[in-house]
């Protein structure tokens, strides 16, 4: 399947930016009138390359894991600084603080969480993410906090930031901008994901903040990412994405798109 071209990152039909500030992935602000390639197929742009375990993969992140590998697909979930309540953001990082020490996983020590969970066997590190990562999303799905991007404007910010180097520095597949959060399907061409993220947030932040006439916070510091290990995943987590407001209950408020052809509205689940 490695081999194999994913309709989902095949076509090139690049969207434009507008004349406008456009974000680098060092997160400094650089004047572009269009940052997309032309609208011909270019083969040169890789196609989905699955996870490969014989390939050394680079494991990083304070307080949650991020596996690491070059050319590979990750599922990359973002949220709004407010979008979750307090008294749940404590319990829950309680909670998982002990349901790792359990296991033997202790977050402060030198190793941190990343190297510990990675030594976990794989049916316990499924079980991590089914328990603690699921019940994130489920949450952010309850639409709380300020819910800045229901807003169109602030929310076609974080559209822009999130195409605007679409087959230049990544691959942009299945994106969904909700009122509190985004989730993208994203596979890097040279920057890494963390610059990539950080480019994203720290120029849509900027931008909404310029507009509300606003200063301070709008996004975590830290992101969730998920390394797409098959095509199988692939689909799942494209899946995901596009019926994700659905699941959330919206009608309105939200943008459902794709880096190759943009689209927008309720999703039929």
């Amino acid at each position: 399947m490695a081999g194999r071209r994913d309709r989902r990152f095949s076509a090139v039909v690049p969207a434009a930016c507008p004349a406008t500030e456009s974000p680098d992935y060092y997160g400094h602000a650089e004047l572009s009138g269009a940052c997309a390639v032309n609208g011909k197929q270019d083969d040169a742009i890789p196609v989905f390359q699955p996870f490969d375990p014989h390939q050394p993969v680079t494991i990083t992140g304070h307080h949650l894991p991020h596996w690491m590998q070059p050319g590979c697909t990750y599922f990359v979930t973002f949220r709004l600084d407010d979008s979750l309540p307090r008294d749940f953001a404590e319990r829950w990082h309680v909670e998982r603080r002990e349901w790792l020490r359990q296991r033997g996983v202790d977050i402060d020590a030198a190793a941190g969480l990343s190297e510990g969970l990675a030594r976990l066997p794989q049916d316990v590190q499924k079980e991590f993410h089914e328990r603690f990562s699921a019940l994130m999303e489920r949450k952010l799905d309850e639409l709380h906090g300020s819910c800045l991007l229901r807003n169109d404007a602030n929310r076609d910010l974080v559209v822009q930031a999130l195409r605007c180097f679409h087959n230049q520095r990544y691959r942009l597949g299945r994106y969904a901008v909700l009122p509190n959060h985004a989730h993208a399907l994203v596979t890097p061409l040279g920057p890494d994901l963390k610059r990539i993220g950080y480019s994203w947030k720290h120029w849509s932040a900027t931008q909404i903040n310029r507009r509300r006439g606003t200063r301070g916070t709008v996004w975590q510091a830290e992101s969730f990412d998920h390394l797409v290990r098959n095509a199988a995943h692939l689909e799942r987590f494209d899946e995901y994405i596009a019926r994700n407001p659905a699941r959330a209950g919206l009608r309105e408020g939200f943008t459902v798109g794709h880096g190759d052809e943009d689209c927008s509205g309720p999703v039929t689940p």
